[in-house]
């Protein structure tokens, strides 16, 4: 939501969503409207940034009465030969808790992940007021907005092109979003959608996911991309996890032994029911912990878990919450998939009773949080992260990958530490707005 480089860059008619609220037709085309613009952006990001207890407890409510909870920034730009470039950017999963809720809502609906269609629906019916005056004045069509926009994309020839980007969260709208284009018309020549760490959003492996203009960017140590549904629209570019690329990521982490070996159990988590199974297994331990322990470690995972102020006035809660997440987490899923998948979950349990006796449950536990986040990361101003390291590698280091009936991706797979040189997949297809001539012919996949 730091709008400030995009006007600089020449980006016009900015419009930011964030749970209902909403800033449209932000430009800098004089120095008074540019200041006009920031401070617009500033309340937003204030917004975002709230941590009081109890505006988290009102924005939970909130929610569940109008369910405005999606996040978003729209901007165009003028291209060089008189078309223009509409892009959409959809924000991953803040520290608020009730964006938690929205991932935690795991059932079907529509043949889509249930929390992130409804983000996704949130937005569609917010396009409407989304008002983009600069491209309206110089395609001739005053009141334009972005649902007008979109409707441009239906035709051939249309003057405009749009690119669709998320992180996590954010990656998962961006599929069902472009998923709901298509449906409704939108010539897939005119769209281009590229994702990081994108969760799976589709509930079955029926869907031709390579007819999607998608690209996804996955880590391999990343357990996010394993979960939320059956499959990923779109292509999958994955990045092994190799010693150079872990030493640039963590730091001094990837030497620590305990990280390590969290790494290698996270890397067992496939599917939203192994990632179901392994919480539950962790919370079930935390429930029999020893009461003069049980302080010391909720401390060492509230700054991971609980956000700002919430820290020290629930940690003398932590046993209660432990429990009623517990319960949340089991009811889920009974709910998705029945009966509790006992082998699993005993394997998850004796992997981390192991951890405990040999490092300890607190020493453990304090990595944990950096084991699942650190692999997940975007940005940080302060040191590099996983994405960003790999968004500045070589392409040809990407592995593709595609889901193919019920094998598993590439990336479940541990790739060699030093793989050999991929050849590029017959399957493999550029999208016309990557400047790549497109294939006369598309070959049947394998």
């Amino acid at each position: 939501m730091r709008i400030a480089r995009y006007l600089d860059e020449g980006w016009q008619d900015i419009a930011l969503l964030a749970d209902g609220m909403l800033c449209a037709g932000l430009n800098a085309r004089t120095e008074a409207e540019r200041q006009q613009s920031l401070e617009s952006a500033a309340r937003v990001q204030a917004h975002l940034a709230h941590s009081n207890p109890l505006t988290q407890v009102l924005d939970i409510r909130r929610r569940r009465e109008d369910g405005a909870g999606c996040k978003a920034m729209v901007l165009s730009h003028p291209l060089m030969d008189g078309r223009w470039l509409v892009a959409i950017s959809f924000t991953g999963t803040t520290r608020h808790l009730a964006d938690w809720l929205d991932n935690l809502k795991i059932e079907q609906e529509d043949g889509f992940h249930q929390g992130f269609l409804r983000l996704t629906r949130q937005f569609e019916a917010q396009c409407g007021q989304i008002a983009m005056p600069c491209l309206g004045a110089a395609l001739s069509r005053p009141g334009l907005t972005l649902a007008g926009v979109l409707d441009m994309l239906k035709y051939e020839r249309s003057p405009v092109s749009l690119v669709v980007t998320g992180h996590s969260q954010g990656a998962a709208l961006m599929q069902i979003f472009i998923a709901h284009l298509l449906q409704n018309g939108v010539l897939p020549q005119y769209v281009l959608g590229c994702g990081f760490a994108s969760p799976c959003v589709a509930g079955a492996r029926t869907l031709k996911n390579a007819d999607y203009p998608i690209y996804h960017i996955v880590h391999a140590d990343d357990a996010v991309p394993r979960i939320g549904g059956a499959m990923h629209l779109g292509l999958c570019r994955v990045m092994p996890d190799t010693p150079a690329l872990r030493g640039l990521c963590y730091g001094a982490r990837s030497q620590d032994p305990i990280f390590n070996e969290l790494l290698c159990l996270q890397h067992t988590v496939r599917g939203t029911r192994g990632a179901l199974c392994f919480f539950i297994a962790l919370l079930r331990l935390l429930c029999v912990v020893p009461e003069e322990d049980a302080e010391l470690l909720y401390r060492a995972l509230a700054p991971a878990f609980l956000p700002g102020m919430l820290q020290s006035r629930l940690v003398g809660y932590a046993r209660r919450l432990v429990g009623s997440a517990l319960r949340r987490l089991e009811s889920r899923y009974a709910a998705c998939f029945g009966e509790m998948d006992m082998q699993q979950l005993e394997r998850y349990t004796r992997w981390l009773q192991s951890l405990f006796a040999r490092y300890g449950m607190r020493e453990t536990l304090s990595r944990l949080p950096d084991a699942l986040h650190m692999p997940h990361m975007l940005y940080r101003i302060d040191t590099l992260c996983a994405y960003d390291v790999i968004s500045g590698a070589a392409p040809r280091r990407l592995l593709p990958a595609l889901w193919s009936g019920d094998e598993s991706p590439v990336w479940d797979q541990r790739p060699p530490r030093a793989p050999a040189p991929v050849r590029r997949p017959a399957y493999d297809r550029f999208h016309p707005l990557s400047g790549q001539r497109r294939t006369a012919q598309r070959r049947k996949m394998l």
